[in-house]
């Protein structure tokens, strides 16, 4: 399946929020997600995504906007609605600028979005994004401190500076001294 086109002007035209591209004597319908700061060029990346009952033909201007696009549909809590929405939001900086800062005020901000699933779609993200992986200790001791009331986005930026090799008893204690040092500082 194709996965990107050269547009000539002789090969295509938009209306409204679709290109329709001619190949072959045959006309293909791509929706645009737009996004801020849209730029035109001569490249056009597609991507199909195909439920039950039908296959939906996107196109982007950008390369690195359609794989953020392709990553968000991976995420369990979030449809094709919400991934356009998202897109249509914020521009692909404000997206990594949100997810390296765990802002999920921002997304909750936007209708639909709980904080529920701004922090389930924020911390996929960060894992996929910046290729972030926790060790089972690692999950462990994050879920034990964000029961504890640790806010998870000073949890997530906070444990990867704990040495791994410690016990477990060492590991929480190192831990909740950054932690409660992180809290201090931000107060």
């Amino acid at each position: 399946m194709l996965d990107s086109l050269i547009l000539k002007t002789t090969n295509h035209y938009l209306k409204e929020r679709s290109l329709f591209f001619l190949l072959n004597d045959q006309v293909y319908k791509y929706e645009l997600l737009e996004y801020k700061e849209m730029l035109k060029t001569d490249k056009f990346f597609l991507y199909f995504y195909q439920d039950e009952y039908k296959t939906y033909s996107y196109g982007f201007y950008d390369e690195k906007i359609r794989d953020l696009f392709k990553t968000l549909l991976t995420i369990n809590s979030i449809g094709l609605k919400h991934a356009k929405t998202i897109l249509e939001t914020f521009s692909y900086e404000e997206i990594i600028l949100m997810v390296k800062e765990f802002d999920y005020e921002k997304l909750t901000a936007i209708k639909g979005f709980g904080v529920i699933s701004a922090k389930t779609i924020i911390e996929s993200l960060h894992k996929t994004l910046f290729d972030v992986s926790y060790t089972s200790k690692e999950e462990k001791m994050i879920l034990a401190v964000t029961k504890l009331g640790y806010p998870c986005q000073l949890v997530l930026k906070t444990i990867k500076t704990v040495d791994s090799k410690l016990s477990d008893d060492k590991f929480l204690k190192v831990l909740l001294e950054r932690l409660g040092e992180q809290k201090q500082v931000h107060g």
